[in-house]
């Protein structure tokens, strides 16, 4: 194609269109004589079909692009199962949603290998439909100049509608209360809490995001403090509320630490979790200024690029918040007051519905937490063999005995495979 002239092009280009399974890209003739990539829209946009010039082609066929995308996934899971920062990703839905929820899909090498070209093009048939879409548009251009450019546009005779959103089912967390994946030899672990929460449009979302920030959503949150300030287990621990969908909100926790600081982890993030929802440490006025203070600033930050700024309106759409919502932003976040958050604390922490999942090495050895020890301490006077007969608790020996104290809730230890098959 490098030396088709541009009548050979144009054919080509409408031989290809003329295909359904064919991908086409092409490069008008204007990209090379603007220089301003709004220049370009704009000439594009006042230009008929008929007179653009393609001087590059494009033209990708189905089954090779399929494939190639494929394999690509296949080898990006074979990688997630060996990585324990990974493996949390791979199972948590599964546990916290149920294995036939929408949520709670693995991806596997079996379930890549089973996707053919036309499950993808009845995807695309059934649910890319204009209706009831929206198209988000950032940038210096006018509404004159985006409806000139679609009106020129194949675009706009695009028509039809998607089907219902389908109505997401219950979750179904699956029994248990700690699970556990092993992965020998993994030099750090990965210790997480998973709870339902409240939905986006909950009327105390602004106490729980507050509480949530005390809690673990920066860097001098309570989880963060504790066990990387203080304990040195963890590079850094965040926990906070997510909205995965329109009416459905979780809780979760997640820490990276050392190994054998695993159990220790584990038992300082259920202490926190609890004492806040409990009031026996409630948030305190320093806390709750410093969050919503950090908050506020954090506001210009999240309008500070074009992309930035469609994914905040974005985001108001998909879950139904006015678009004047950031108006009263600044204003929300102030009147948040401590009993507020105590309250919220008190309704949105569940410690009895929480799960634990925890991915490391089962054989490595234990350590727990000496409360004689001072600050300044060494590690090895901080730090002690948790131990019990006589004998050094390996992780899974550790799990196994707090699942039967009933410590942090009822429901035992489930190990599970990499794929969050249970193994025993």
């Amino acid at each position: 194609m490098l030396t088709a002239s541009a009548e050979q092009l144009g054919m080509v280009y409408e031989k290809a269109l003329e295909h359904d399974e064919m991908f086409v890209a092409d490069m008008p003739d204007s990209a090379q004589t603007n220089r301003v990539y709004d220049e370009y829209l704009a000439e594009l946009a006042t230009t008929a079909p008929a007179d653009i010039h393609a001087i590059a082609l494009s033209i990708v066929g189905p089954r090779n692009a399929v494939d190639r995308l494929v394999k690509r996934r296949i080898e990006s899971v074979k990688q997630q199962r060996g990585n324990p920062t990974s493996i949390p990703g791979r199972v948590m839905g599964k546990i916290l949603y149920g294995a036939e929820h929408p949520f709670g899909g693995v991806i596997t090498e079996q379930s890549l290998s089973a996707i053919t070209l036309d499950d993808c093009k009845k995807q695309l048939a059934t649910w890319m439909k204009p209706k009831n879409a929206r198209l988000f548009v950032v940038g210096d251009v006018t509404e004159a100049q985006i409806r000139a450019t679609f009106d020129h546009s194949p675009l706009a005779k695009w028509t039809g509608a998607a089907p219902a959103e389908p109505k997401l089912p219950a979750a179904a967390t699956l029994p248990g209360k700690i699970f556990f994946v092993n992965v020998p030899k993994a030099a750090q672990s990965s210790v997480m809490v998973l709870q339902l929460g409240p939905s986006r449009t909950a009327p105390d979302y602004f106490a729980s995001s507050m509480m949530a920030a005390v809690f673990g959503g920066s860097f001098t949150s309570r989880l963060n403090m504790n066990l990387r300030e203080d304990k040195g287990y963890s590079y850094g621990a965040r926990g906070g509320f997510s909205y995965p969908a329109k009416a459905l909100g979780t809780l979760t926790v997640s820490a990276p630490v050392q190994a054998d600081a695993t159990y220790q982890a584990l038992r300082e993030v259920d202490r926190e979790l609890k004492d806040l929802w409990s009031g026996k440490a409630p948030v305190t006025k320093d806390e709750l200024e410093r969050e919503k203070t950090n908050a506020i600033l954090a506001l210009p930050g999240r309008f500070a690029t074009a992309q930035a700024a469609l994914g905040q309106y974005r985001s108001l759409v998909y879950y139904g918040l006015p678009l004047d919502y950031f108006n009263r932003y600044v204003a929300n976040v102030g009147k948040v007051t401590q009993a507020q958050a105590k309250t919220s604390a008190a309704k949105n922490l569940r410690p009895g519905q929480a799960v634990y999942l925890v991915v490391g090495d089962g054989d490595a050895k234990m350590i727990v937490h000496n409360d004689k020890a001072k600050q300044d301490d060494p590690a090895d006077v901080r730090r002690l063999p948790y131990q019990k007969d006589g004998t050094q608790l390996t992780l899974r020996e550790a799990l196994e005995d707090l699942a039967r104290s009933g410590d942090v809730g009822a429901g035992g230890l489930v190990e599970l495979d990499v794929d969050g098959n249970p193994v025993r």
